[in-house]
């Protein structure tokens, strides 16, 4: 979105890439009487300007900094704004730099003029000519890509992922919209329903996004059938109070380290979806979407792991199972089989392991 920036977890996207695209910047005050602040950048760069303005005459009441991006050519600039005598120091602050690709350039020849070699000139985008030769080529493998895109979920590798999907389906240089494009036709390669779906990026940032909760069951399901793509993915989602973005939650339910699943995060929005594993020896599929609430959004995460630990006692062939223990949940009248989720609409869908389950069932 255009007004993310200068937010670390939306970065510029290039092909050429380091740091997460991303710089700190560190504020502090200095321990002399003088009090004055100091500011430093990590990794340390030319290729960042910045330029500090007092708010002691417009707001003398603001306590937090503000870090706020400027155009300028050839470099990032920022603009560091508050009241120097009352903000709360020390803060550090991560933000993306505008050009990448020059990011990287100017960051490597800085390297070089560090370590004794002698560059002439100064890095300029353009195109590469023709006898130039190739130094070094690294490959990373698709499982370390899906690994920092589900359990980590960075946005960068997702992005930069759905463009190089772009290249490899229509030829460079990757877009959006031919990674737009190369999606829907594995959807419909994959027999789904993609209709309802709009797809305006890569990594879900986008509020302009537009998915059903039926579709993603059905990926998930499909995705389970195909030994090839179901191995990789499976262990690249986070597991449920053990890693990633599902690290200490549900530490005290029966649920942890039987769900992995992807998160979905946006202000107002809270998503899990991905598979369950029942004490039953049954593996469900789960998709949970929250938005537009506008309470804290711990307290939406920790009604999904709630959901978590009733689907992980949900049994095919019982109409009703009480697990003592647990008492928030016991409250809800127990645990329930298929007779009682048939009662209510699919919010939450799942299906049976290598086979569909005859009806949709939800957790009211």
């Amino acid at each position: 979105m255009w007004d993310d920036e200068p937010h670390a977890f939306v970065p510029h996207i290039s092909a050429l890439s380091i740091n997460s695209n991303v710089v700190t910047i560190s504020v502090e005050r200095s321990p002399d009487p003088s009090g004055q602040l100091s500011v430093q950048v990590s990794p340390n760069t030319s290729y960042i300007q910045y330029d500090f303005q007092s708010e002691q005459g417009n707001r003398p009441t603001q306590q937090e900094l503000q870090i706020i991006p400027t155009i300028m050519s050839g470099q990032s600039k920022f603009i560091i704004q508050g009241n120097p005598e009352i903000v709360r120091l020390p803060r550090k602050f991560n933000v993306t730099v505008r050009d990448p690709s020059l990011f990287t350039g100017v960051l490597f020849q800085e390297k070089l003029q560090v370590n004794g070699m002698i560059t002439n000139g100064s890095v300029i985008r353009g195109h590469k000519d023709s006898d130039s030769v190739p130094l070094i080529q690294i490959n990373t493998p698709i499982d370390s890509v899906l690994y920092a895109m589900n359990k980590s979920s960075d946005n960068l590798a997702a992005e930069t992922t759905w463009k190089t999907i772009a290249a490899e389906f229509f030829g460079v240089p990757g877009t959006g919209d031919g990674g737009r494009r190369a999606a829907e036709y594995v959807l419909q390669k994959l027999g789904l329903d993609y209709a309802p779906t709009r797809l305006a990026d890569g990594s879900g940032v986008s509020f302009y996004n537009l998915i059903t909760p039926r579709m993603l069951a059905d990926l998930l399901f499909r995705i389970s059938e195909e030994e090839k793509l179901f191995k990789p993915f499976y262990k690249s989602l986070s597991i449920l109070g053990f890693d990633g973005t599902l690290i200490g939650r549900a530490v005290h339910s029966q649920a942890r380290g039987r769900v992995r699943a992807k998160t979905g995060t946006l202000t107002g929005v809270s998503t899990l979806s991905g598979y369950v594993d029942t004490l039953h020896d049954e593996r469900l599929i789960v998709v949970m979407m929250f938005q537009n609430f506008t309470l804290p959004s711990g307290r939406y995460r920790h009604i999904q792991d709630e959901i978590c630990e009733i689907l992980v006692h949900f049994n095919r062939e019982a109409s009703i199972l009480t697990i003592s223990g647990n008492p928030s949940i016991d409250a809800r009248q127990g645990y329930y089989g298929p007779e009682h989720f048939r009662q209510y609409d699919p919010h939450l869908l799942f299906h049976q392991k290598y086979r569909p389950v005859h009806d949709n069932y939800t957790v009211h």
